[in-house]
């Protein structure tokens, strides 16, 4: 009994032993092999397919440091941007949950596919990765075609990255992937042409991705909802053979179509009425053609429409009008024609309305009142007339009015006032007129004041008559007003001496931008601008306002000051010369006295200067100028050799200065004398060269032929010499050569690209003309509607002085013309009444030679008297 007890135990303890080490056993391959098992480890297949994209990249081991094979630490949680999920499994069956109907084995901790079943494989818990998110982490390198390795991942978002090179074909492998975002790279190559069509979201915008959209998006990717291509580009062709693709019934899951900012063309097809669940649908910024589809108002879902920037033609659809949905309509710049539909005044929910430059006629409808929701109305650059509407008063929620650039007469409605949600209001280039609005009157009560929210108030260019007068104050009555524009109007009288406040206390104005040019303002400066501590730009140009320049300006953060064509009188204040932020002074056509300071080198960033007296050798040490006008005063002396210091440096000029003007150096209409400096031919950036009018003698430098950037040079009406360097007729983009009226030769025609005239392109006016304004005035006149009427008064004295001289000139010609034409007439008659002339030709002998008789035949013993041969005759009457 004890025997059989003991060989109990001891079987018992074996048995024991054994399970021990089985269990042992297990427990250690486990730890040496980390396999798709409840430990939530990845498997060596997906890891080696993330570390191949990580290879892939040039800053991978900075970006993706936890993203390591050595540690064998591969847990899921642990490597960045990855996200994975419990997948059950069978080793060599079929994998089951989110992997249903796909056929995976697992040998040697491998995730392959198989067709194949074996009942007796085991049954495994792994974890797959279905997410990497590296948004925004400044990945940098090309896509590793192993991404599509990862059969169970969901959602791969790597935007707003510096991902390069050309997306893999390979991702069309990932049968799982819902949500795709490459948006925001540097991708480049064909748009793929097949995608994984479990797609939900795709976003490739922001690449420079080419290729048309594929047929097989349409076709097959009936899961999609989300489709941005954006800011690519892709074209010509958007929607080829839409008809056989039957939209409504493949994409009708799809919500957000953006295909804007790239080259797409050709026409946009009636189908895409089909997709009934669209919500927005972008198509601005390419080059579509055609009608716009009415089929669009069947789009019922529809909040957002954006087909500005095309080339459409013909006018907006009605059926816009059935958009109920419809939040955002930009139209702006879409090539339509016609009136704005009344229809559109029915869209309840709309938000934003932009229709401007078109070529839209006819009025604002009245409907538009009815927008109870719109805070954007943006109407500029279009053909419309009539007055604005009292019922956009209705409006209430309105912050944002252009109107800009059209027809429109009458006033403002006074009505406007009540919108206390406006944040800008503006109308230039119109016909309004009347009293300006009640926000700028003194006698408006507080009852009729406008927002006070108001920070865009822009009435130029129209007719608005009667004196600028606000007592109280622009920071009282408006607080957030930070630009003011009353320019070209008819307002008279003086300023108001507190324009920004009559304290300190009120000083706290936002106003920054101030024009008042073109205008019949008077009076001095005085005090009217000393409490605008914010003012940035200020125009007081082509006025009457008399009086020295107050000195309090250069306490102003002033980056821009044009006080030019007034009366102003006394010498530039030297506290002027001190600021730290002027980047443009103007003040010629004035009645200052003195020469330019010195002090003005203390100006490092002033970038354009127009003044008048002499012209001060420090002038070179303004490192930062590229617009010089100096012209049409009475300058006199050399030009200085230093001002070759300018201009040195290619600059781009600030927003608040005309790039028309940029780089220019004009010293035309003075009485400068000496040679041109051979030093300007280092001024590099030049690209305007302007000493017509002058006293200047010499030759031409030929160190002017390194102005590689040289576009206009005019050197009329001086006394120069000698001839124009071949290297100056050669400029590559010089486009305007002015030597009239000069002593040059031009040997073996050397600038036989220019005219006769001197000038190169000269089939317009504004090419024969000399001197920067002038041009200006002209080619902005023609190019812009918001041309200034203060250059065209500026330079309109010496058009139509110049224009004079010439017609006073060809008249008197003329006439000495017809008078010599009468006398040689007369002469001849006389010399040669006596002359026998046949009646016909039957009348002369016939079988000989004759000639007919005149004075001469009849004594030929007598020379005849030199006479020109009829061909010398000829060009001689030519020349006449």
């Amino acid at each position: 009994m004890k025997q059989m007890d003991c060989v109990s135990k001891s079987s018992k303890i074996a048995v024991v032993l054994a399970l021990s080490y089985f269990m042992l056993a297990l427990f250690v391959r486990a730890a040496e092999r980390p396999s798709h098992s409840s430990s939530g480890n990845l498997s060596i297949s997906e890891v080696q397919a993330l570390l191949a994209f990580k290879s892939c990249l040039r800053n991978g081991e900075e970006r993706l440091l936890s993203w390591r094979y050595e540690t064998r630490d591969w847990a899921c949680g642990k490597w960045r941007g990855v996200s994975c999920r419990h997948m059950n499994v069978q080793s060599g069956g079929r994998s089951w949950g989110a992997s249903s109907g796909n056929d995976y084995r697992i040998y040697n901790d491998t995730l392959s596919s198989n067709d194949s079943d074996n009942d007796g494989d085991m049954w495994l818990t792994v974890q797959a990765v279905v997410k990497v998110s590296l948004s925004g982490v400044g990945l940098q390198g090309e896509l590793s075609p192993f991404l599509g390795n990862l059969s169970f991942m969901e959602t791969l978002d790597l935007s707003h990255n510096e991902l390069s090179g050309c997306i893999p074909p390979q991702l069309k492998a990932l049968r799982q992937l819902s949500y795709l975002d490459l948006s925001s790279n540097l991708l480049t190559g064909q748009l793929p042409l097949e995608l994984p069509t479990s797609l939900q979201h795709v976003n490739f915008a922001g690449n420079t991705l080419v290729g048309t959209l594929p047929a097989s998006y349409m076709c097959n990717l009936t899961s999609l909802e989300y489709l941005d291509l954006s800011c690519n580009s892709l074209g010509p062709q958007a929607f080829h053979d839409q008809r056989r693709m039957r939209l409504g019934e493949n994409m009708k899951h799809l919500r957000v179509l953006r295909l804007n900012s790239n080259t797409f063309s050709g026409g946009v097809v009636p189908e895409i009425g089909e997709l009934r669940g669209l919500q927005e649908l972008s198509l601005d910024n390419n080059s579509f053609a055609g009608q716009i589809p009415g089929e669009l108002g069947m789009l019922a879902s529809l909040r957002v429409l954006q087909l500005g920037q095309n080339q459409f033609s013909g006018s907006i659809p009605s059926s816009l009008g059935n958009l109920s949905s419809l939040v955002t309509l930009s139209l702006r710049q879409a090539g339509v024609t016609g009136t704005i539909p009344e229809e559109l005044g029915g869209l309840g929910d709309l938000r934003l309305l932009d229709v401007s430059g078109n070529a839209l006629n006819g009025a604002m409808p009245s409907a538009l009142g009815q927008l109870q929701s719109l805070s954007s109305l943006l109407l500029s650059n279009n053909e419309l007339t009539g007055g604005i509407p009292a019922s956009l008063s209705n409006c209430s929620h309105l912050r944002l009015f252009e109107a800009s650039w059209n027809r429109l007469h009458g006033p403002i409605p006074p009505s406007f006032s009540s919108l206390s949600a406006l944040l800008s209001f503006a109308a230039e280039g119109n016909q309004l007129s009347g009293p300006l609005p009640s926000c700028l009157s003194s006698a408006a009560s507080s009852s009729k004041a406008w927002s006070r929210n108001l920070g865009v108030l822009l009435l130029g260019s129209n007719f608005f008559h009667g004196p600028l007068i606000i007592n109280s104050g622009l920071s009282h009555r408006l607080p957030l007003l930070h630009s003011l524009s009353l320019s070209q109007n008819n307002l008279s009288g003086p300023l108001p001496s507190d324009l920004c406040g009559a304290s300190a206390h009120l000083s706290a104005s936002q106003l920054s931008y101030l024009e008042l040019s073109s205008n019949s303002l008077s009076g001095p400066l005085s005090l009217s601008f000393a409490n605008c501590v914010s003012l940035s730009t200020l125009d007081l140009s082509s006025n009457s306002f008399s009086g020295p320049i107050p000195a309090y300006l250069s306490n102003l953060p002033l980056a821009v000051l044009n006080l030019e064509n007034n009366r102003l009188s006394g010498t530039i204040p030297r506290q002027l010369w001190s600021s730290q932020t002027l980047l443009a002074v103007e003040l010629a056509f004035n009645r200052l006295e003195g020469s330019l300071s010195p002090l003005v080198a203390n100006l490092s960033t002033l970038q354009q200067l127009t003044v008048d007296g002499g012209i001060s050798t420090n002038i070179g040490r303004l490192s930062s100028l590229n617009y010089l006008n100096l012209g049409h005063n009475m300058l006199s002396g050399p030009i200085p050799s230093e001002i070759s210091l300018l201009f040195r440096n290619m600059g781009t000029p600030p927003l608040d200065i005309d790039a028309l003007h940029t780089n220019t150096l004009d010293l035309s209409f003075n009485n400068l004398t000496g040679a041109i400096p051979a030093s300007l031919g280092d001024c590099r950036a030049l690209k305007r060269l302007l000493l017509s009018m002058n006293e200047l003698t010499g030759s031409i430098p030929v160190e002017l032929a390194k102005l590689s950037s040289l576009t206009h040079l005019d050197l009329a009406r001086n006394r120069l010499t000698g001839e124009v360097p071949d290297g100056v007729c050669n400029l590559q983009h010089l486009i305007m050569l002015n030597v009239s009226s000069s002593l040059l030769m031009n040997r073996n025609g050397s600038c036989h690209r220019f005219h006769s005239s001197s000038t190169r392109h000269a089939s317009s006016f504004c090419d024969l003309m000399s001197g920067t304004g002038r041009a200006a005035a002209c080619t902005n006149a023609s190019t812009s509607k918001a041309t200034s009427r203060d250059h065209i008064m500026r330079r309109g004295r010496h058009l139509l002085l110049t224009a004079g001289t010439t017609l006073v000139f060809a008249a008197v010609l003329v006439v000495v013309l017809m008078a010599g034409g009468v006398g040689l007439v007369l002469w001849n008659w006389r010399r040669h009444r006596n002359r026998t002339v046949p009646h016909s030709c039957e009348s002369l002998p016939a079988g000989k030679d004759h000639q007919l008789e005149s004075p001469h035949n009849r004594h030929p013993s007598k020379p005849a008297p030199p006479f020109p041969s009829s061909s010398c005759n000829a060009n001689f009457l030519k020349t006449c």
